[in-house]
């Protein structure tokens, strides 16, 4: 297949290419693509084409729109031109920031490893089938980066702590207390207690119990902030200004000792269960704001 037939191949092969991919993400994808930036072909692409006769390669990147662009190459030496395909990274790079002037891109192949049978499918013989060819390629790199991304999203799970919980939802306390302070001070606890340190989960939840009461106050109360932080001290004026339930007075008191414990030496463990009852109270104290 000589230079002219494959860059009329490649002209027939990049729009259902694109479209291929874009119909895939959007009628299976949306909910992923929203919250990634693994889908990166939705948004759009700059084709480089780097004709060299056997060794041509494809080199896709973020544009205004999309749009196809042929580079003849044939002046660079196969043993140079071979640095895109077998060469390191940092002389890959290199190489591409001197030939076009870009310092990133989303991806690069061969031509050969676009897909199976590509040199087939793109002489002028097979011209009719291509559009078809490319429509299911761009289906099947979808496909490729939506498991990129649920790889991605359990790798991130596993070293990065989350601030989610199963059965309450964090996000709808930060927003109704509504500050930065508790906000952090919540969020480190959950990361601890979804990491299983539970000491220090019942260290910082404590203290994130101890603002949301001093908050709540502000927010509720006639009355001044008491001069000490302590739970039993915001407990005393919510209760005087009946702005606590009964039962849930009777909670945060029980939890007194969750702040006093750890905050001096203590041998006995944490349980999960004690730190599942803070954030429960910690969620219905949210609700009176």
């Amino acid at each position: 297949m000589d230079i002219e037939e494959l860059t009329e191949g490649l002209k027939t092969f990049f729009p259902p290419y694109l479209e291929g991919y874009r119909t895939r993400v959007n009628e299976l994808y949306m909910e992923e693509h929203k919250n990634s930036d693994s889908f990166y072909f939705m948004n759009p692409v700059k084709l480089y084409i780097l004709l060299h006769e056997k060794n041509t390669h494809l080199l896709f990147s973020e544009n205004n729109e999309d749009q196809i662009v042929f580079i003849d190459c044939s002046h660079i030496s196969s043993e140079e031109f071979s640095v895109l395909k077998n060469g390191p990274d940092k002389l890959k790079y290199r190489f591409i920031k001197e030939l076009l002037d870009i310092d990133e891109y989303h991806v690069d192949i061969p031509f050969y490893n676009l897909g199976k049978w590509a040199g087939v499918a793109f002489t002028n013989d097979n011209r009719g089938t291509l559009v078809d060819r490319s429509n299911r390629w761009g289906t099947h790199l979808a496909d490729s980066h939506e498991k990129d991304y649920r790889f991605n999203k359990a790798f991130r799970s596993a070293i990065i702590p989350s601030t989610e919980l199963e059965d309450i939802d964090t996000n709808v306390i930060i927003q109704k207390v509504n500050n930065p302070t508790f906000e952090y001070e919540f969020g480190e606890s959950v990361k601890a207690y979804n990491s299983g340190l539970y000491l220090a989960a019942a260290s910082t939840g404590g203290i994130a119990l101890e603002n949301i009461l001093r908050l709540l106050i502000q927010v509720k109360a006639e009355a001044k902030l008491p001069q000490n932080t302590y739970i039993k001290d915001s407990l005393a004026v919510l209760r005087r200004e009946n702005i606590l339930p009964n039962r849930l007075a009777a909670s945060v008191d029980s939890l007194k000792a969750i702040r006093n414990s750890n905050a001096h030496t203590n041998s006995d463990p944490v349980k999960k269960t004690t730190l599942d009852h803070l954030y429960s109270v910690i969620e219905d104290l949210s609700y009176l704001f």
